[in-house]
Formats: structure tokens, sequence, C-alpha cells
């Protein structure tokens, strides 16, 4: 049989601190690219209003661009919810999104991006925030014509529990979807030969530690019943500022500077020896040089990470164990450094991978690429 081609653009948009990256697939006899979205957001950290109305300009901006012609994007997958990640997500949604993939949603963690954004972004990033999660509290199914599938934490990493693998492009055809609202174990393919692979875990002690601290609080326990997260009161309450100083203390007296939660996403051929895998877009070349383009060219796989705890032995082992155990981890050829490369989610190991690995930060450089 021969080899069935590819051409894969994947872009690293630079839109500041936070993430925006993107994959054009195009499958030799599929008439349409395909478009895969991983994360869409930035913030800037400064409080200033036009400072963060300009850098969402520039988000905007970049997500016109990248899909020019109209094509509908197939898959969108959100690592986690913080604003940094999720800010184009509103803007996104214009672009005929067909499958919206999260983490499973809880209170605690809507809640926890709730309070991120109060604390770290600006009044427009907050209630931008407080409005998506008041959108997927009342619907956790569908937002605007996109389908939500929540990646369900695996809680038997190691074990040789059987995956499922899913072509979109075979379920997107039919009026009948067969592909649930709650995955886990799940491969999801674009047609025969490219996959993407979310990995799960169980969100930390904290996130449960923040719900039980606010619910003690005597003016927020209204916002809570029956484990679910009132957010429309929770708008009313933020009204009182006093009341947001406190919730503040709170946060940051729960969360450490080390990010606690993110889910990452294989991204690669589901075979070597049926697929080639050319990386020759200019838009994908501009950052990456010739050996780049030469080590891809068979197999093109990538990490994307979010802001995966990496510092984190468990985690880490339990993700590389994952990925190992479906014959992905030794097919990484670039791997989006966790957390904007900060050091509470470095993990040497990484070193070992043999694979290029993208930087994205929030300095004027904003991407680079090096070979570990």
């Amino acid at each position: 049989m021969a080899d069935i081609k590819l051409n894969l653009c994947r872009t690293f948009h630079p839109v500041g601190q936070g993430l925006f990256c993107s994959e054009r697939l195009n499958i030799e006899g599929q008439p349409n690219p395909i478009n895969v979205v991983y994360d869409c957001g930035c913030f800037e950290p400064s409080r200033e209003v036009r400072k963060q109305y300009y850098l969402q300009k520039t988000l905007s901006d970049k997500i016109s661009d990248a899909f020019l012609d109209n094509a509908p994007i197939y898959c969108v997958f959100i690592s986690h919810l913080h604003y940094d990640h999720i800010s184009g997500l509103r803007e996104l949604l214009k672009h005929s999104v067909k499958y919206l993939f999260l983490p499973q949603l809880s209170p605690a963690l809507m809640l926890e991006s709730v309070l991120y954004s109060r604390c770290y972004a600006s009044v427009d990033g907050f209630n931008e925030t407080l409005s998506l999660m008041q959108s997927l509290s009342e619907n956790s199914e569908h937002i605007g014509d996109a389908r939500i599938i929540q990646v369900i934490p695996n809680r038997n990493i190691d074990s040789e529990a059987e995956t499922t693998a899913v072509d979109l492009l075979r379920v997107a055809a039919h009026a009948n979807d067969s592909l649930g609202h709650e995955i886990c174990n799940y491969r999801i393919r674009i047609g025969k030969y490219w996959e993407y692979v979310p990995f799960n875990y169980a969100s930390s002690p904290q996130h449960e530690q923040l719900v039980e601290r606010l619910q003690s609080v005597k003016e927020l326990s209204h916002c809570f019943a029956n484990g679910e997260v009132n957010f429309n009161a929770l708008a009313s309450a933020f009204a009182n500022q006093n009341i947001v100083n406190m919730c503040k203390e709170i946060y940051k007296s729960v969360f450490s500077s080390e990010n606690e939660y993110s889910m990452p996403v294989y991204s690669g051929p589901v075979s070597l020896k049926k697929i080639k895998c050319c990386c020759n877009d200019h838009r994908y070349c501009r950052w990456c040089d010739d050996c780049y383009r030469r080590h891809c060219y068979c197999y093109g796989a990538c990490l994307y990470t979010g802001d995966f705890p990496a510092s984190n032995p468990t985690l880490y082992g339990m993700m590389k164990n994952f990925y190992t155990r479906l014959g992905a981890w030794k097919r990484i050829s670039l791997v989006q450094v966790p957390h904007h490369g900060s050091y509470y989610s470095h993990n040497a190991d990484l070193l070992y991978v043999r694979a290029f690995c993208c930087y994205v930060c929030w300095n004027k450089k904003s991407i680079s690429s090096s070979r570990l």
C-alpha cells in the first residue's frame, strides 16, 4: 500500500502571555482542509484597560487571519479554564466550530477559573470569564453551534484499559452523532491517519478546598446549593468590593504560584508505517529551521501541554506512562513547554524526548524554538 501524504501546517500564534495553537491538515483524498485548535487566549497582567483592549484585538486579528477562508474548525481542545487560555473562545466560536473538548466540568473548576480571572485579569476579563462559566453551567452540551465534549479523568492510568478510536470525519457525516458528551480513553481521529489524544486526570484537592473556604463566608453562602455554584448570585455578590478582596485573599492562600491543572493533548500520526507528514507551509516555517523540517518529515507529532504541572513527578509520570502505553511518546517531535516556560512547571525529563521544544511566553520575542 502506498504511503498516504499529509500536509501539516502547525502554527504557534504570537499572542503574548497565553496560548493559541492551530493545525491545518490537508489529507490526500480529502477535498477540504481540516482545522484544529488547542487553546485560544491571552491576557495582559497589567490592569491597564487600554493594554488589554489592544491585546484582545491582536488575538481577534490572529483568529481572523488563521481562518480567512471560513473553513470550519473541526475541533477545539481547551487545556484548562484560565482566562489566558480561553479569552478568545467566543471569537473562535464564530468560525463554525463543530466540537469543543473541555476537561470535565465541575463547579470547583469553574469557580476557580472565575476567581483566577478576578485576581489576575482585567475587569473585562473577569466579566467575560464569568459570562462563559454561566453559559457552561446552564448548558454543558452545546455552546453556540459547537457540541461540548467533556474529557473524564482517567483513574486507571497504569492499567491496560482499551482505548476507543473515533473518526470525526465519519461521525460528522451522520445525522445521529454517536459521540457522547463525555469521553474517557478516547483517540480522536481525523480520517484513518492522524489523531488527537487528550490526557485528563483528577483535579487537585485545592479546588475542593477553595469551594469549602468560600462556602464558609457568610456573604457567599447563598451562592452554593446542592454542590452547584450559582454564578448569577456570585456576580451580584462581587459588586461588593470587600467581598472581592476577601475572595482574592482566600484564592491566593489556597493556590500557590504553581499551576495545578491542565489537560495535555497529543497530536500525531496513527501509524508511522502508513503516512508521510510534510511540514512545509511558510507560516509554519517562519520560526523553525530546515533541521526541524527534516526531523519532522516522517513524524510530525506534537505534545501540547498548556500549563501542565510537569514539575509534579506523580502527574508527569502518569502522563508519560499514558502516552508511552499508546505508543505515542516515541513519536513526539515537538513539545510545547508547559506554563510559558515557568520554573514551577519544568521537568528535566523533557530533555530526553529528543524533540524540539517551543516556548510560548509573554515577552517581546513572544515565540522561539530550540533543540533540547
